[in-house]
């Protein structure tokens, strides 16, 4: 009993945009990381998302002294699905970080762009974020069809949803 009642209060937790726009920020790419990573974020419950403060929020399953050892690491904390590790986002990249904010993935800055790329693993050209990140003419065809009409030169992925990118 007491273990199905554990199982029931465990939520399901399903990658966001963090996982895979955010975390490369900090050296690490979300394929190399499974099976400890559970998910990214841009706040939680006690620190909200702030515009002179950038913060990675990496949800993983066990403790790992490794992640102590990153030079933007903050702080780690416990959490009921695992540990919650802090990192302060480099500041070459905060432009790009605001511009994950707004889901304008296409304008991250070339350098930026460029280390996605190197973490992606091969072959990177068929990955979604290497498709949403140069904006591609299969990603633009992909969405015209669904929704039954040009997007003209909107970005081919959703602007991020708080809901989704604050662990609450």
């Amino acid at each position: 009993m007491v273990e199905t009642e554990r199982l029931e209060k465990k939520r399901i937790i399903k990658s966001n945009k963090s996982v895979y726009f955010l975390l490369p920020m900090i050296d690490i790419m979300h394929a190399y990381y499974k099976p400890n990573l559970l998910n990214c974020y841009i706040g939680d419950n006690k620190n909200r998302p702030d515009i002179h403060n950038f913060h990675i929020f990496m949800l993983v399953k066990r403790e790992d002294t490794k992640l102590n050892g990153i030079k933007t690491y903050v702080e780690h904390y416990s959490v009921d699905e695992g540990f919650m590790y802090v990192f302060r986002v480099p500041e070459e990249f905060e432009e790009d970080y605001l511009k994950f904010i707004l889901g304008k993935y296409s304008q991250f800055s070339a350098e930026y762009k460029t280390k996605i790329v190197k973490l992606l693993p091969a072959p990177y050209q068929m990955r979604s974020e290497f498709k949403v990140i140069m904006k591609s003419p299969e990603a633009k065809a992909i969405i015209e069809e669904m929704v039954g009409e040009s997007i003209g030169d909107q970005e081919v992925c959703s602007v991020p949803n708080y809901k989704d990118e604050i662990y609450e």
